[in-house]
């Protein structure tokens, strides 16, 4: 698979594990500069500050400069910064699938990513797959065919999905199947999701 080994399940920086904890118990919606998880342990006298860094992204083809904690991680960045909420937070450890994005062309899983660590990188999230008020293939087989059911897992399913068949355009269902295994879904049997993986692969070839 295309994972990056090294944002998706390896060892990470602390303050990306404190913030990856603290995702848990924040509250959600609105700004959160000034969460505790935003912040990093600075100093003596057990004294807290916000370190900060100034960081350039370029979402779905907008180029964008922020101002951001260190501890930020890339998935609250896009939400909470950018306002782009297609994109979930599922398990917060990078198991799940749910928060997939494409980082450089590349699967990473962006709730444990920091968002400093993709300073200058080309990132495209599920708000950015439609072109021209017609929607990706991907996504209109997972209408056409019920590929999902409560939609939680749906934007990381289909992100995973667009990636597969960038990089293997007529995949098999045992390659489907393990591309996939990294995105989860409490609701199905699979099934549905394989199918219009394929489906889409189908419908890319007859273009």
């Amino acid at each position: 698979m295309q994972w990056l080994g090294s944002w998706r399940l390896a060892t990470r920086p602390v303050t990306g594990m404190l913030g990856a904890v603290a995702a848990r118990n924040r509250p959600r919606g609105g700004s959160v500069a000034a969460g505790a998880d935003n912040r990093d342990i600075r100093g003596d006298r057990g004294r807290v500050e916000l370190i900060k860094q100034r960081i350039t992204l370029t979402v779905n083809g907008q180029k964008h400069e922020l101002e951001v904690p260190t501890s930020r991680t890339l998935i609250d960045c896009i939400r909470y910064d950018l306002g782009l909420t297609g994109s979930v937070e599922g398990c917060g450890v990078g198991v799940c699938g749910a928060c997939t994005m494409l980082l450089n062309g590349n699967m990473v899983s962006s709730c444990i990513l920091l968002a400093v660590m993709a300073d200058g990188a080309d990132i495209q999230t599920i708000e950015g797959l439609a072109k021209d008020g017609q929607l990706d293939p991907v996504q209109q087989a997972f209408m056409d065919y019920g590929g999902f059911q409560c939609g939680i897992c749906t934007s990381g399913q289909i992100m995973a999905a667009r990636s597969l068949l960038d990089h293997t355009p007529r995949p098999t269902p045992d390659q489907v199947k393990e591309w996939m295994m990294g995105n989860l879904c409490r609701c199905t049997g699979y099934y549905k999701i394989m199918e219009s993986i394929l489906q889409a692969a189908q419908a890319e070839a007859a273009q």
